[in-house]
Parts: structure tokens; C-alpha cells; sequence
């Protein structure tokens, strides 16, 4: 059963049209999620530098609603490092059994 997973998202599109697939996942036990976006060193410090996050805050909080309609509690997330390590980390230390 896969009761906790992750799902990273770059914001984009593409993204969001993966997002707007996952009810299916219900059948085999899910329910909580960590939608997660990884931003390299580069995007961090290209953010820091506008003083401002809303935008990424915003398409982040629209792909957790269209989770939450299909019927999944979510949780978000913004990290900075590198996406492969950071991921796998967040998964085994706190037990998500699936990576979208």
C-alpha cells in the first residue's frame, strides 16, 4: 500500500498536468502528500535577489489545491539543494513510500 508519497513539482505546465492525474492513486491507499519543489543554488539566490517568493508561492498553493480536490491531504515544501539527494532524503528519513 503506498499511503504517503512526494511529488515534485518545477511549477511548470507539465506539472500541473501530472497533478490533475494522481486521483488514481487513492485505490492503492493514498492519502498524504508532500508536494515538493526542489530550486537549485542558482534559482535561490535568482530569488533572493527579486525579495520576493509570491510567485512560486502561489503556483505551488494552486497545484496543493488541485490535490486537495481529488481527495489528498497535502503539505508543501520549498527547499534548496539538489534535487536528486534532497528528495531521497526527505523520503526515507520520513517515510514516504513513493516519488512522483
Amino acid at each position: 500500500m503506498i499511503d504517503r508519497f512526494i511529488i515534485t513539482t518545477d511549477l511548470s505546465p507539465a506539472s500541473s498536468a501530472i497533478m490533475n492525474c494522481l486521483g488514481s492513486l487513492k485505490q492503492y491507499g493514498a492519502g498524504e502528500c508532500l508536494l515538493l519543489q526542489c530550486l537549485s543554488h542558482q534559482e535561490m539566490t535568482s530569488i533572493a535577489l527579486s525579495y520576493t517568493t509570491a510567485p512560486l508561492e502561489r503556483m505551488l498553493q494552486e497545484q496543493k489545491e488541485s490535490l486537495e480536490r481529488q481527495g489528498f491531504s497535502v503539505a508543501t515544501r520549498i527547499v534548496s539543494s539538489n534535487a536528486k539527494q534532497e528528495v531521497n532524503r526527505i523520503a526515507e528519513r520520513d517515510g514516504y513510500s513513493l516519488i512522483v
